[in-house]
């Protein structure tokens, strides 16, 4: 019965089984068809019905087989151009894959074409100026309307190697070397049909039109960050738009496409030459291949070898403004990261100056507490020791065995210093109730607090700075959001450390104003005159008997004694704990200092490291961009003298032809005349 229904099943819905959808055809094709464009083409292409989908297909096997040849970028060199050399190589730089993207698109019947512009390359930073178009994309039209893809990153993107040896040699040695990179193959759908509002943040053409927006956004924001690109477009108060020039884009002959680009490229950024010369090359060699058909007459040669000619001298100057633009953009990014390395260098050490005087600072207070800790101890082993003297002392009662008159007066007079002495001691003693150690212990409290307060505050800095180096060293932060948000740190830290350092003086001279000072004042002088009272004790009972209880007097006063040694060092304990404590917190702030300190060290020398890295890789880069170009120059000065010798072998032919002419018109003349 099961197997009943499951043949009922295949026969009314047989795609379940027996068919593949078409979004798993995508993308696939054999591989003896990927050598060649037009074959590849056809592979991916045929059967599948819609545009979008012959496009999705394209995409998806370019941005799955094709590498980023990153030697070629990093060397300023370029890479393969040709569809079918990318083929069999299997890598090319953005120019080529968007090349090949067009070729492949044109043999699929779907209008395409090739968009030059700018992309935030690794090295960008905030305010740097374009120069040279550094990346290339791709527009297609799907059902009429153009739509924005990029294969090139879409295929992955570019990382930094680690060079950890090198980088150690540097640090070492200061054995400079060039930053190098590799291509990290990842496939993603973000660039395939992007929203013209969203490419826009990363993504600049130098043809406005190629923008797809309403309000095309100028070179001069897109050179600043991508906020000031969604401010202008949300503002829309400059708006220019650019979709007017799409027709005359499309309307000029197809060799004529990219000179055409060019031109409003020149307009928008008159520092790049780049694209008016790769469309002059095209409509040069477009020229060439016409003025070698035989199948034209020799006037028609000679003067499309005239106008090639005229089209090398004007390639040439083309390919020359290239190079020198390569050239000033080259000094432009050294000069910039010369500028960007002092900058560091002179807004950095300051700072660590300040942090260093800071820990020298932390470490003589630690150094004074250890002393005063010291001292407390040392005080409070005399204080015991007095102690155990006083606890000792001790003296017999002895009468004198005759009484008179003078003997009397010097005992009545004793017992009332004693007495004043007594009350001296119960103010001396009521004034220690209320200078206590719970009435001054607050003071290391509070500066510990003080202490912390300001740890806290280095803290937000370091971690702030070490969370803006970190996105930094990823080439998502740039140098001006570095330096800004480094300042912005530190003036916050002063002026909140200011505050604080306003409100106490230094720590460490509470010892010498604080309540501490005057409790123990009090204690010693109380104690001095404990002593005292001790001695009239004792003097008292070598007198006449007067009424006074010598021997308890003096028992009382050694009790006091002892009682306010105990005190002084239970205080001077309870002192020290918090010294202690209070060191520690010391401790970790100098630790927070040498953080922060560290950290600008660190940032200093990065920047530094940067600026050593990047200049190798500016030098060989433009270098290879400039010598290119100069190159490109060269060929199109021998095209003009190979345009140059056709012409005059044509003009050969033609005047050869001309006297045959001549000559058989004589001929065909005298004939006539002889009949």
């Amino acid at each position: 019965m099961n197997y009943s229904y499951f043949l009922i099943l295949v026969l009314l819905f047989p795609h379940l089984l027996f068919s593949q959808s078409t979004n798993e055809k995508l993308g696939k094709a054999p591989i003896k068809e990927t050598f060649n464009y037009v074959d590849l083409t056809h592979a991916l292409t045929d059967g599948v019905t819609s545009d979008s989908l012959k496009v999705k297909s394209i995409y998806l096997w370019l941005t799955t087989h094709i590498d980023y040849d990153v030697y070629g970028y990093s060397t300023g060199r370029g890479s393969y151009t040709d569809p079918n050399q990318i083929l069999r190589h299997r890598k090319s730089v953005c120019l080529g894959i968007s090349i090949l993207f067009d070729s492949m698109c044109s043999v699929a019947g779907i209008p395409a074409e090739t968009v030059f512009g700018y992309a935030y390359a690794p090295w960008y930073e905030t305010n740097d100026t374009l120069y040279l178009d550094n990346h290339a994309w791709n527009v297609v039209q799907i059902d009429g309307e153009w739509k924005l893809i990029d294969a090139t990153w879409g295929a992955g993107y570019v990382k930094q190697r680690k060079q950890t040896t090198r980088r150690i040699l540097y640090r070492v040695f200061r054995i400079p070397y060039r930053i190098k990179y590799r291509f990290i193959h990842k496939t993603n759908m973000k660039y395939y049909c992007t929203p013209p509002e969203v490419l826009i943040l990363d993504h600049l053409p130098s043809t406005p039109a190629w923008q797809l927006l309403d309000c095309s956004v100028p070179i001069d924001s897109f050179q600043r960050t991508p906020h000031a690109t969604m401010n202008h477009l949300a503002g829309g108060s400059t708006c220019e738009n650019g979709n007017d020039s799409i027709d005359a884009i499309v309307s000029a002959e197809q060799q004529d496409h990219i000179f055409v680009q060019g031109k409003q490229a020149l307009g928008t950024n008159p520092h790049n030459h780049q694209d008016i010369s790769f469309g002059q090359y095209e409509r040069l060699a477009v020229v060439i291949e016409m003025a070698a058909d035989t199948n034209y007459a020799i006037e028609e040669q000679i003067v499309l070898y005239d106008s090639a000619i005229v089209m090398s001298d004007s390639l040439i100057k083309y390919f020359k403004l290239t190079a020198k633009d390569a050239q000033l953009e080259g000094k432009f990014f050294e000069r910039r990261n010369r500028r960007m390395r002092e900058q560091t260098t002179n807004e950095t050490r300051p700072g660590i100056r300040q942090h260093k005087k800071s820990i020298d600072n932390i470490k003589a207070e630690r150094f004074r507490i250890s002393k005063q800790i010291v001292k407390l101890k040392r005080e409070n082993k005399k204080l015991r020791k007095d102690s155990k003297r006083v606890q000792k002392k001790k003296f017999k009662v002895k009468r004198p065995l005759v009484d008179n008159d003078k003997m009397t007066v010097a005992r009545d007079t004793l017992i009332s210093k004693t007495e004043r002495l007594n009350d001296s001691i119960a103010n001396l003693q009521d004034s220690m109730l209320n200078a206590s150690y719970y009435n001054f212990a607050w003071e290391v409290v509070y500066y510990d607090t003080i202490v912390r307060q300001k740890k806290r505050r280095l803290q937000l800095e370091f971690y702030d700075m070490r969370e803006v180096n970190f996105f930094r060293a990823l080439g998502y932060t740039c140098y001006d959001t570095v330096v800004f948000t480094r300042k912005n740190q530190y003036l916050l830290t002063q002026r909140e450390v200011d505050s604080l350092n306003r409100i106490l003086p230094r720590p460490g001279k509470w010892i010498m104003d604080s309540a501490a000072t005057i409790y123990k004042q009090d204690a010693y002088l109380a104690k001095m005159m404990l002593r005292m009272t001790m001695s009239n004790y004792k003097q008292l009972a070598r007198m006449p008997a007067g009424g006074v209880d010598e021997q308890a007097g003096f028992d009382s006063a050694k009790v006091q004694i002892i009682s306010i040694n105990d005190s002084i060092i239970h205080n001077n304990r309870e002192r020290i704990k918090d010294l202690r404590y209070y060191k520690g917190t010391l401790r970790k702030f100098r630790l927070m200092h040498y953080k922060v300190k560290w950290q600008l060290q660190h940032e200093m020398k990065n920047e530094s490291w940067r600026y050593v890295t990047t200049r190798e890789f500016f030098r060989k880069y433009f270098k290879g961009v400039n010598e290119s170009f100069r190159h490109n120059a060269d060929i199109a000065r021998k095209i003009k003298t190979e345009c140059k010798k056709e012409k005059k072998a044509l003009q050969r032919k033609q005047a050869k032809i001309k006297r045959e002419e001549e000559k058989e018109r004589k001929r065909q003349i005298k004939l006539l005349q002889q009949d």
